[in-house]
C-alpha cells in the first residue's frame, strides 16, 4: 500500500512538474501574443505613414510637373514671339523694298 501511495506522489509531483511547465509556455505565449499586438500596431502605424507620404509624393509631383509644362510653355511662348517679331520685320522690310523698286 505504501508503494502505491509513493506511485501516485510521485506521479503527482511529475503533474505538477509538468503543469509548471505549462503554465510558464502559456506566461511567455502570452507574452509573444503581447509582443505581436505591439508588432502589428506598429506595423500598421508605419503602413500609414508610407501611405501619407506616397500621397503626399504625388501630389507635389503633379504640382511640379504643372509647373515646369507652365514653364516650358511660357519658353515657347516667348521663343515664338520673339520669332514671329523677327518674321514681321523681315517681310515689313521686303514689302518696303518691293514698294521701292
Amino acid at each position: 500500500m505504501e508503494e502505491t501511495l509513493n506511485q501516485i506522489l510521485s506521479e503527482l509531483k511529475g503533474l505538477r512538474t509538468g503543469l509548471d511547465g505549462v503554465r510558464t509556455d502559456i506566461t511567455d505565449i502570452r507574452t509573444d501574443m503581447t509582443d505581436i499586438r505591439t508588432d502589428i500596431t506598429d506595423l500598421k502605424q508605419g503602413q500609414k505613414r508610407i501611405e501619407d507620404g506616397q500621397e503626399r509624393l504625388q501630389k507635389n509631383l503633379v504640382a511640379s510637373l504643372g509647373d515646369y509644362t507652365e514653364k516650358i510653355i511660357d519658353h515657347f511662348d516667348d521663343k515664338t514671339d520673339a520669332l514671329n517679331n523677327r518674321v514681321f520685320k523681315v517681310e515689313s522690310e521686303m514689302k518696303s523694298l518691293s514698294r521701292q523698286q
